[in-house]
């Protein structure tokens, strides 16, 4: 088996394999995509994208995503079970995710007849008289997305719809944890009727996929994952290239002192423990009114401790593996040093497995 490498990790290796991190079967046996690959699927992009005679016109790209998106429609669960086994996500959840990347291809395709340009006022003096002025949209440049492992599905429809539907050929680099999902898809793309230019995977190291970032050929990256990662890339963008970047935050929630605590428990409890924490709106603090902490602490641990916890694959199941082992190690780190800083066990604080975390609560952490 080839060893396997992620996002942030340089690797000079020719393959590497995707494993369930559930219970570490293999899936699939990638290659790496060189950087020489890298940049010649740029140079297709670049000349697909300055050949105005190339350009899919509007009701072409209108036909393309609609047949993309009947393609889809009856593989959802083919997907669905494809994001949890690479990803971990509990498979009620996937289910989810699919459902709404599919009404995120129908969201754009009823945006497209909504992108009309304007009129532009003339005949305001002698020299404009009898003249005409408007304005359109077109294609912007070669869009890079960079995307992540949380979302394997929604990611990418965010991502490269949006793109597509203005015209834009696309590079996507999906997260080498969870490839699959991607290709699936742009399998599905492609046999849509989307020249194969216009939207091209790339799964190269994080060296390659930064100097894809800088090149001036890249008109707009997309981004999703870690700050750090995301304002370097930023940094070193390419004079009139644009980014956007969607990024992690620590998501606090304010318990209203005139609310009845117990009604928000179980969704609560859902959202800070949905995909075992991995996702950027997961509940990560909870300020409770003096008053009503002891009894919400109680309520809010009981429900935990109920959450089902193993196989994403099993419907009972809340909380399934995290992506990466050495993310159960950190995660373990940071509860034993909460710990010693004077924090509280409610519950939890062990490790399960290789990959699996208990739902973990701390009590009145510094």
């Amino acid at each position: 088996m080839a060893p396997k490498v992620t996002l942030g990790v340089s690797s000079k290796i020719s393959s590497f394999c995707i494993v369930n991190p559930f219970d570490g079967t293999a899936l699939s046996e990638l290659q790496i995509t060189t950087e020489a690959a890298a940049f010649a699927a740029l140079d297709a992009a670049e000349a697909c994208y300055r050949n105005r005679r190339s350009w899919l016109p509007v009701y072409r790209r209108r036909e393309i995503l609609e047949m993309w998106l009947e393609n889809l429609g009856p593989r959802t669960e083919e997907l669905a079970r494809l994001a949890t086994s690479e990803g971990g996500k509990p498979l009620a959840d996937s289910r989810i995710e699919v459902q709404r990347a599919l009404e995120g291809i129908r969201h754009i395709i009823q945006r497209l007849s909504l992108r009309t340009g304007r009129q532009v006022p003339m005949q305001q003096t002698p020299g404009s008289w009898h003249h005409e002025a408007w304005t359109r949209w077109e294609p912007k440049g070669v869009v890079l997305g960079i995307g992540a492992f949380n979302h394997p599905i929604n990611i990418i429809i965010h991502q490269l719809a949006p793109a597509l539907a203005a015209g834009c050929p696309v590079l996507f680099k999906p997260s080498l944890d969870t490839p699959l999902s991607c290709l699936k898809l742009v399998e599905a793309l492609r046999n849509s009727g989307l020249p194969n230019d216009y939207c091209q995977v790339l799964l190269c190291s994080n060296e390659t996929t930064t100097r894809l970032a800088a090149d001036p050929r890249i008109s707009f990256v997309h981004f999703v994952g870690s700050a750090s990662v995301g304002w370097m890339l930023r940094r070193n963008l390419a004079a009139g290239s644009d980014c956007m970047l969607e990024h992690g935050g620590m998501a606090p929630v304010i318990v209203d002192r005139n609310y009845p605590f117990k009604d928000c428990i179980p969704s609560l409890v859902r959202a800070s423990f949905y995909h075992a924490g991995q996702v950027c709106i997961s509940a990560q603090r909870v300020f409770v009114p003096c008053d009503d902490f002891e009894a919400f602490c109680e309520a809010f641990v009981n429900q935990t401790q109920s959450v089902g916890v193993g196989d994403p694959l099993d419907p009972k199941t809340l909380v399934g593996p995290l992506i990466r082992e050495p993310e159960v190690r950190r995660i373990d780190e940071w509860v034993q040093e909460a710990l010693r800083s004077g924090a509280k066990l409610g519950c939890g604080g062990q490790r399960l497995s290789r990959q699996i975390f208990q739902p973990t609560v701390l009590l009145q952490p510094t």
